[in-house]
């Protein structure tokens, strides 16, 4: 085991870093699960373990959601 830094995912605790991937949005069933899967010799899913891309709310994303879907560029509108 290693100790590291803070891993910035507030918004999707609990989480745990294991190797190089990051478990989110754990329960204590899901992390049972990754554990019992790790133990087995799977590679769970990382990320978050509930229906989200990322840091955004259960429901999607809340501002600019089109860009969950395409790359807009809005830097022409900033100025």
């Amino acid at each position: 085991m290693t100790e590291v830094e803070c891993l910035g995912a507030c918004a999707n605790a609990p989480m745990v870093q294991i190797n190089d991937d990051n478990y989110e949005d754990l329960t204590y069933q899901s992390m049972t699960a990754i554990l019992e899967a790790l133990a087995r010799g799977e590679t769970p899913k990382p990320g978050p373990q509930i229906d989200r891309q990322t840091s955004c709310p259960e429901a999607g994303p809340t501002t600019l959601p089109e860009m969950a879907t395409e790359n807009h560029d809005y830097r022409d509108q900033w100025s």
